[in-house]
């Protein structure tokens, strides 16, 4: 693919989602669970399309706190059985961060 189309085609990622971890419309709020996933998924893809390691280490330090275990109380991380939990209540898969994280060679 021509660099122009590319660069064009992911200007919208580079405004709406540099950074995994924090909201453009409200930079002082952390990105956690399912919002932080999809987000370093986004940053990673940009970083492997534009050859740019800096981003794919970027979307995977961003996953890795959804990654480790959560052993009760209320936080965001991943339980035992590899689900994604962000309450006490309701664990969803974390499917995104764990495709990132094993994709990660290091």
């Amino acid at each position: 693919m021509p660099k122009d189309r590319l660069d064009r085609w992911l200007r919208p990622l580079r405004r709406w989602c540099p950074d995994p971890e924090r909201r453009i419309s409200h930079p002082g709020v952390i990105e956690t669970g399912a919002n932080r996933a999809g987000k370093a998924m986004a940053v990673a893809m940009r970083g492997l399309l534009t050859h740019d390691a800096r981003l794919v280490r970027k979307a995977k330090d961003a996953v890795s706190d959804l990654l480790r275990l959560t052993r009760g109380g209320r936080a965001t991380g991943s339980t035992a059985t590899g689900r994604s939990s962000s309450t006490t209540s309701t664990p969803t898969p974390a499917a995104t961060a764990s495709t990132i994280w094993r994709a990660w060679p290091g």
